[in-house]
């Protein structure tokens, strides 16, 4: 029989969670999160809402880069 292996539906939503685990193999999905958000935040007619959730999981995606080490130390979080 197959083992079947969950995959990361909502990354932002386990970045904090006490028994989260992010490696090194889920560096693609952060780096796209990242990039994704960014395209979202620079729609004008997107609404408070949205902006709200795309900041968040922006500063959230930056920290889990920077964390595994995929930007420099010194890098800044801007909007």
């Amino acid at each position: 029989m197959q083992q079947r292996r969950a995959g990361l539906y909502e990354a932002s939503r386990c970045v904090d969670c006490r028994n989260a685990v992010i490696d090194e193999s889920f560096a693609d999905v952060w780096q796209d999160l990242y990039q994704q958000q960014r395209e979202l935040l620079a729609i004008d007619d997107a609404g408070p809402a949205v902006r709200q959730r795309a900041e968040r999981d922006v500063r959230w995606a930056h920290q889990v880069m920077k964390d595994l080490g995929l930007l420099a130390e010194s890098s800044k979080f801007t909007t």
